[in-house]
């Protein structure tokens, strides 16, 4: 992804390049297809790119596009207050096909189907020190186990384990903490944690 924000407007372009670095197309750009700003993307399991952006309205989405730059599905992302409209920031994709995006508002992760359907929501803001709760979320991993990787630096990275049917039990979801934050120190306050 490619952003220029020098001058009056905003440049916003996900590019395809070969295995040589060389420029083939452009996918999508700000502009098109109601996309005013891109926020992050990855690559699901089909190889098709889904990114988080904000539409024309302001409201975040998560949209899949194939590799000759085409919509082939839009999320049903559901706005429950209008006042504070989903902000998806980080994403990741899992083996299963499964979209996991960090919604900003509520300091969560959304899990959507291959198909765009939203599954479940896991974690929530807050301040307390406790495993699933989160302050401010930069980023998201999926390993190949389907464990997410939860990157609080505030806090601390969390870790989860996804099960092949999606189904939580809320006391056992959240295995380890892999970091602890103390607020103070190198790497925005993140101090290694001895298992």
């Amino acid at each position: 992804m490619e952003q220029d924000t020098q001058g009056k407007n905003t440049i916003q372009r996900l590019q395809l390049f070969n295995q040589k670095g060389r420029y083939q197309k452009t996918l999508l750009e700000r502009g098109r297809d109601d996309v005013r700003s891109m926020i992050d993307m990855a690559l699901d399991n089909t190889g098709n790119v889904v990114v988080t952006l904000k539409d024309g309205h302001g409201i975040g989405r998560v949209n899949a596009y194939n590799m000759q730059g085409e919509l082939v599905l839009a999320f049903k992302v559901p706005v429950p207050n209008p006042k504070f409209p989903p902000f998806f920031t980080s994403i990741a994709a899992d083996k299963e096909g499964q979209i996991l995006v960090v919604e900003f508002h509520e300091m969560a992760v959304h899990i959507y189907g291959g198909n765009g359907d939203f599954i479940l929501k896991i974690g929530q803001g807050g301040r307390t020190a406790q495993r699933g709760i989160f302050e401010n979320i930069s980023s998201l991993s999926v390993s190949q186990n389907n464990e997410i990787y939860v990157c609080d630096p505030m806090r601390s990275v969390q870790v989860c384990k996804l099960n092949t049917h999606t189904q939580f039990a809320s006391a056992g979801l959240w295995r380890r903490d892999m970091y602890q934050g103390r607020g103070r120190g190198k790497g925005g306050g993140l101090t290694s944690r001895k298992p």
